[in-house]
């Protein structure tokens, strides 16, 4: 190949992948928003948000966790499934729930599904006490998306003494590798009065 074919060819791959990265902030909203809606006044998903959606290729359909609110606190987290991705039907309570007088008793939320071998994990973040200082991380496992089984070690992460995450770890992203998992998540150093 000539230096000029090098040239032109690295112009190409340079144009498409400027068209791409452009095309990548352009979202048009669907016509079928919104997808899910919570439930009845008074029931434990009258508010629902924080999704996590995965495809499951074994069932041929979407999943989703998300975020039941009756009103305010506690949280809990419910499964929806859909074929399509727009038209879901929600499981009518809900899987995975606060445990009275522990480090998640005022809610779970904020949850990361993945799924391994025919195994679902979680990691969601909870928090023992209506100011949500400390929340932490926990873990749990499921064999169908449903019925889950907390980790007895929970929390799995707490905040720490480093000044940034001193008050709250939030909000996990999780990454399989092949030495394990790779995590993201928010904290912060939050003062309680």
């Amino acid at each position: 190949m000539t230096n000029l074919h090098k040239v032109c060819l690295l112009a190409m791959v340079l144009a498409l992948g400027i068209s791409e990265a452009s095309g990548q902030f352009v979202w048009i909203k669907d016509v079928h928003n919104p997808v899910l809606t919570g439930g009845a006044a008074g029931t434990w998903n009258y508010h629902v948000d924080q999704p996590c959606v995965l495809f499951n290729s074994d069932s041929a359909r979407y999943e989703m966790w998300f975020v039941g609110y009756q009103s305010g606190r506690p949280g809990r987290i419910g499964f929806a499934t859909s074929t399509d991705g727009m038209n879901w039907t929600m499981y009518p309570s809900p899987i995975l729930t606060p445990d009275s007088g522990t480090w998640d008793s005022e809610g779970v939320e904020k949850q990361r599904v993945i799924r391994e071998h025919g195994q679902y994990k979680m990691w969601y973040t909870g928090a023992a006490n209506s100011t949500l200082v400390p929340a932490s991380i926990g873990y749990a496992t499921s064999p169908d998306g449903i019925h889950w089984t907390k980790y007895s070690g929970n929390p799995v992460m707490s905040p720490s003494t480093a000044p940034w995450e001193a008050g709250i770890v939030y909000s996990p992203s999780i990454m399989p590798t092949s030495g394990g998992y790779r995590m993201w998540y928010g904290a912060c150093d939050v003062s309680v009065s």
